[in-house]
């Protein structure tokens, strides 16, 4: 089958198709030549343009001026072409100053402004490729409210913006408009700034000037970097410098890094002075700081830092705060999410007294709270500072300028709500930490522990070692305790403020244990109040110093509490308080008891008299009224089975009551007699007389504790056995009984007491007042001749021609100063003589027989006697034996003559001239 012929081609379709190729290629090449004269005629427009600029410069000042509402003027206006790029250059730009036209509020030498020709024409519109200014000069000023505005120049009222639109919807000098102007009209430019002056105006203070000798900004490859620093002006003084580098700068987006360092030292104190904070406001400020900051899509991410502050010195309304010097830190801050956080490292600073260094902390903040946390926290020199800059409430003030705290707070946690900061949380562990006292509220010292403290009150939770404890309003001093631990909260409630304690547990002068608590109620309105309980096992007597309350009893009291009681060991005691406390409190409005059980103790409850030791009881302490319980004890070789030490408050002073009871012998007799104020009281009778036999004796002592006390003494003595000698008389009373009682004031009872005296039986009574201090002994018995013979002669001598007994009368006399002497008063009505007259006589009839004995010293002895009207006698012996003397018979007056060598040692015997006698000498 044969394959069919192919159809021929259309002639006037080919026709066609090369007819249209050929109109498409004649328009483009007419249109690429109207394209390059519309170019040509653009470009011959544009250099006839460049090179007539000037002639549009009044048109410009013009719009300008209008725009600013001050006047604008450009001394010149030139252009030139930089290949494809016209390159603007406007000289001598000046802005008048407000209401002064002859003074320029800014001026600037020289503008250059190159445009990117091809994207310009691509953008249609202005785009520049690079922006230098030359010889900026303006005088930055600050009112009194702290705005900041250049001098002279004054903003423009409202109309019509740089888009047309009303100034009320666009603000064409807010700097963010002029961010948005500069990303659209800007392209990878180089941007640089040369010979700036600014002058800084405050209103107190000369303007000060700083050059700044060149800014560079400059873009590549997507990249900004920028530079400049700032210098004391006609110097070589640096004041600032920076660095940045990054992206996306003018649209809002910069990513990457700045650096800026500042040490204008005091340069800007004139600019600062004036700023205020707080009703605070700087009066000087000497500083330099150095800083790193990092951005990421327009946002601050990171900022690192360093702050000198070498001087600030700050006024109030009040008064001038104290400089503070050499303030330094390192800080931080980072962003966080919701938040940031803000670090500071090596914070210190110098304040008066204070040096602080080494401070480190850290602030975390989110939309709910801050958080503020450090290691370690100054607590002195901080509420120093804070008091004195009186930046707290005046009540919080006055309570932290009064407890004065010292001491470390670590592991710092505070939170405060940024709400209601006043619902703040904190805590933190106390290190060395002290308070003074504050209206009853105790001091402490060296305290360690825990701290928790909101606003509606806190706890401390102590647990550390010699820390002190202070209740100046009670006791005398600080308790210092090696060990503590306990709680001590406090609550504030209105105008009421509570400080309790409990579980305290203290560990005093190494092995005394204490335990206690307290709770103190302090109303701003009406009284404070304190209760407190101390318990304390295995103490000292030396203690009682520091634990009784001085400020709850007599001064007079507390002297003797804590001076009389030498020795002992404290086994176990409590101490409890309640009442009012304060200034104006009553006496006595704060009500105290104690009770403390002793062994071994020592007590001197008064200097005149012996010493009690080996005691064992217990003191009770009740409002200044004071019991001491004796067990045992021993006092002057005593042993007593029980005592009692009663201390009462009296009005005038205190007075204690000594209470007594003990078996004695006659030796403890003596030994209390010649060293006590017993001795004085018998008038020296106990250095004269030598007592024996056993006694039983009840003895009461009470003493004021006031200047010069009068002791008041009573004593009640039984006995069975007595017996008293007297040496100088050859005395001795035997076979002693009776009871016998004796007061200082009244004097001896007039209980007699029986005993024998030469064998013979008598009835003696003692009388003395203790105001006359003296003794005098009394008795009544009777005696015969015989008797008197062998006690009186020579023994197997007798007294012949006389006979009979003597009813008699005796006083022994001790007084303080004077001489001992013997009275004897007889009757000689049963006497019988055969001696001659006048002495002889017979039994019957009354008559008194008289006798005085004296001892003047220890030397001499004097006998005076008188036998009625028959006999009188006067007679003196000295160491060495008999002296002198006088006898007279039938007559009275005898004494003893002045000695004279011819009649030395004899004895001369008168008879009387009455009776006819002659005198008679031998």
């Amino acid at each position: 089958m044969a394959r069919p012929a192919s159809p021929s081609p259309d002639p006037a379709r080919e026709s066609g198709g090369r007819s249209l190729s050929r109109f498409l290629l004649l328009a483009l090449m007419w249109l690429s030549i109207v394209l390059l004269l519309v170019i040509a005629v653009l470009t011959s427009w544009a250099r006839y343009t460049a090179e007539h600029v000037d002639d549009y410069r009044p048109r410009l000042e013009a719009l300008l001026s209008q725009r600013l509402g001050q006047e604008v003027s450009i001394e010149s206006l030139s252009a030139r072409w930089q290949g494809a790029d016209p390159i603007l250059l406007a000289e001598g730009l000046r802005i008048a100053y407000q209401d002064a036209p002859d003074r320029s509020a800014v001026a600037l030498q020289q503008l250059l402004l190159r445009l990117d020709g091809p994207r310009s024409l691509l953008r249609m519109g202005l785009v520049f490729q690079r922006m230098e200014a030359d010889g900026l000069d303006l005088v930055v000023e600050q009112d009194s409210d702290g705005r900041l505005a250049i001098e002279g120049l004054t903003l423009p009222e409202p109309g019509p913006g740089l888009s047309g639109e009303p100034l009320e919807r666009e603000q064409w000098l807010e700097p963010r408009r002029w961010l948005d102007e500069l990303t659209a009209r800007i392209s990878d430019p180089h941007i640089r700034l040369t010979h700036l002056t600014v002058g800084l105006k405050t209103p107190d203070a000369d303007t000060v000037f700083l050059d700044v000798p060149q800014l560079d900004l400059a873009y590549g490859n997507q990249r900004m970097s920028a530079s400049g620093r700032a210098m004391r002006q006609g110097t070589l003084e640096q004041l600032a410098t920076f660095s940045v580098t990054g992206q996306d700068l003018f649209d809002g987006r910069f990513t990457g890094q700045v650096w800026a360092e500042l040490t204008p030292g005091a340069f800007f104190e004139g600019l600062t002075r004036g700023l205020q904070w707080r009703g605070f406001e700087i009066r000087e400020l000497n500083a330099d700081a150095r800083t790193w900051l990092s951005f990421q899509n327009g946002q601050l991410e990171r900022l690192n830092g360093q702050l000198e502050v070498h001087r600030v010195q700050l006024d109030s309304e009040l008064d001038t705060l104290a400089p503070l010097r050499g303030l330094s830190a390192r800080i931080g801050w980072r962003r966080t999410d919701g938040g940031g956080s803000f670090h500071v490292k090596e914070l210190g600073w110098r304040w008066q007294e204070d040096q602080v260094t080494g401070v480190e902390g850290r602030i975390d903040y989110d939309r709910l709270a801050f958080h503020v946390r450090a290691p370690r926290v100054a607590v002195g020199p901080l509420a120093r500072l804070a008091v004195a800059s009186e930046l707290l409430p005046a009540r919080a003030q006055y309570h932290l300028a009064a407890l004065a705290p010292e001491g470390d707070l670590s592991a710092f946690d505070l939170e405060i709500p940024r709400k209601l900061p006043e619902e703040f949380h904190l805590s933190a562990r106390l290190e060395g930490v002290s308070v003074q006292p504050h209206q009853g509220a105790p001091g402490g010292g060296n305290v360690q522990g825990r701290l928790w403290l909101n606003r509606h009150g806190g706890q401390v939770r102590v647990d550390g070692e010699d820390t002190t404890l202070h209740f100046p309003e009670l006791f005398a001093g600080p308790w210092a305790f090696g060990r503590a631990s306990g709680q001590v909260g406090w609550r504030l409630d209105g105008g009421i403020t509570r400080v309790f304690a409990r579980d305290l547990q203290m560990t005093y002068q190494d092995r005394t244990r204490l335990e206690g608590a307290f709770d103190l109620r302090l109303d701003r309105y009406g009284e404070d109040n304190l209760g407190l309980k101390v318990s304390v096992e295995n103490g000292v007597a030396n203690m009682l110093a520091d634990f009784v309350p001085v400020g709850a009893v007599d001064p007079e009291l507390y002297d003797w509490l804590t001076t009389a009681i030498l020795e002992g060991d404290i086994t176990r005691g409590e101490f409890y308080g309640h009442g009012q406390i304060g200034k104006d409190t009553p006496r006595f409005a704060f009500s105290t008891a104690m009770e403390y059980e002793f062994r071994n103790g020592r007590i001197a409850y008064d200097p005149a008299w012996p010493e009690v030791i080996d005691a064992n009881g217990r003191v009770r302490i009740h409002n200044g009224r004071t019991h001491v319980e004796l067990d045992q004890a021993q006092t002057g070789g005593l042993s007593l089975p029980q005592a009692e030490v009663v201390v009462s408050p009296e009005e005038a002073s205190p007075v204690v009551s000594v209470t007594t009871r003990a078996a004695v012998d006659g030796q403890r007799i003596a030994y209390w007699l010649a060293e006590t104020p017993l001795g004085e009281m018998a008038g020296g009778a106990g250095e004269a007389l030598s007592v024996s036999g056993d006694y039983d004796v009840d003895l009461s002592l009470r003493f004021p504790l006031g200047p010069d006390p009068d002791v008041d003494v009573d004593a009640r003595v039984h006995t069975s056995n007595g017996e008293v000698y007297y040496p100088a008389a050859d005395l001795r009373w035997q076979g002693i009984s009776g009871d016998l009682s004796y007061s200082s004031v009244g004097g001896f009872s007039d209980d007699p007491l029986s005993a024998r005296f030469l064998g013979q039986p008598v009835t003696i009574k003692l009388a003395g007042n203790g105001g006359n201090k003296g003794l005098t002994i009394s008795q009544t018995g009777q005696t015969d001749v015989a008797t008197l013979a062998a006690r009186l002669l020579p023994e197997g001598q007798v007294i012949k021609g006389i006979e009979g007994r003597l009813p008699y009368g005796a006083t022994l006399d001790f007084s303080s100063g004077v001489p001992a002497r013997l009275l004897i008063n007889a009757s000689s009505a049963g006497l019988w003589s055969d001696w001659p007259t006048p002495l002889g006589r017979e039994a019957g009839p009354e008559e008194r027989i008289e006798a005085l004995v004296r001892w003047p010293d220890g030397d001499r002895v004097q006998i005076e006697g008188r036998w009625g009207e028959r006999l009188s006698v006067a007679l003196e012996w000295r160491q060495q034996g008999f002296f002198n003397g006088q006898v007279v018979v039938g007559g009275i007056g005898a004494y003893c003559r002045k000695r004279q060598a011819w009649w030395s040692g004899r004895m001369w015997i008168d008879l009387s001239p009455e009776n006819g006698n002659p005198g008679l000498t031998r």
